[in-house]
């Protein structure tokens, strides 16, 4: 049986009121990204591999396997993130103003 994978997206777009810099460290330095989202042992060096941590439950172990896929800086991160058997997604942060 070939079975298609079906791609879905989600996109969102939040205005914060901060230099592009300050968003920036929130998003690339562990001990901040730790603060509001999920242990890291994030560096924002292209194809570097890297996971968030978080308390496992009993459907999930809590570890999040990602990989830096692109990189500009003070303007654009890109990642993969993968948690289970088959997830697969792609994450970009970019400051407001800063086009495609």
């Amino acid at each position: 049986m070939n079975a298609k994978a079906e791609t879905k997206s989600i996109s969102m777009e939040y205005d914060l009121p901060h230099p592009p810099e300050k968003v920036w460290r929130a998003l690339t330095e562990p001990k901040l990204l730790a603060a509001w989202l999920m242990v890291t042992d994030l560096r924002p060096l292209v194809g570097n591999s890297f996971t968030f941590k978080a308390d496992p439950t009993p459907w999930w172990d809590g570890i999040v396997h990602c990989e830096v896929l692109e990189l500009d800086l003070h303007k654009r991160l890109r990642y993969s993130w993968r948690s289970g058997p088959e997830s697969s997604r792609g994450v970009a942060r970019r400051p407001a103003g800063e086009g495609e």
